[in-house]
């Protein structure tokens, strides 16, 4: 919970996009973006994988399951799942990272799915490697075709050392902000 209200004190409520550096990013953005056609999120159904191909190594959809309340992972593109070291597709979070861990992001991505909000994250240059991978992230919220409340589409591009499978000089930042998805320009970043 504490985690929970952390991140809730960091709502902006002001129209405004998040400021992304990163081309992908701002290419799923901008998709997510130009899908909500005049609502407040995009349906689900929205999501046009051809129209962000640079992207889809580095995207995932979690579906939250109504009778336990978890996430479950719909799709993960193939940076994702390397990252995990396994395919991460059909499984709760719980089945594949700690359990406190999970717990902590079950909540955020119910808080992200309900206020509804977009979630902006990132990285920072350090001298001493942190354990784990370090991510640039965007998670935002997709509905269903009724206009409830589906799940998060994310984007993670992540930084480590692949060929040795370790940690390279990043740290994780406190920097992650919500947008609340309300009050968003109705022109796309």
């Amino acid at each position: 919970m504490a985690d929970e209200d952390d991140i809730k004190s960091r709502l902006i409520s002001v129209a405004r996009w998040p400021n992304v550096d990163d081309p992908r990013l701002l290419m799923f953005l901008r998709h997510w973006a130009n899908n909500r056609k005049g609502g407040v999120v995009p349906a689900r159904g929205a999501i046009d994988p051809a129209q962000i191909a640079p992207c889809l190594p580095h995207v995932w959809i979690y579906r939250r399951d109504a009778e336990s309340g978890q996430f479950i992972c719909t799709l993960a593109g193939d940076e994702i799942n390397m990252a995990w070291g396994r395919s991460i597709i059909g499984k709760k979070l719980s089945n594949f990272m700690p359990a406190d861990m999970a717990r902590t992001l079950d909540q955020r991505y119910e808080l992200i799915s309900t206020i509804p909000a977009i979630l902006h994250s990132g990285h920072q240059a350090t001298a001493q490697p942190i354990s784990g991978k370090a991510a640039r992230r965007l998670i935002a919220p997709i509905a269903r075709e009724d206009g409830s409340p589906y799940g998060v589409f994310g984007i993670s591009i992540y930084v480590y050392d692949r060929q040795h499978d370790s940690e390279i000089p990043v740290r994780h930042s406190s920097d992650a902000v919500l947008y609340d998805c309300k009050v968003l320009p109705a022109t796309p970043p």
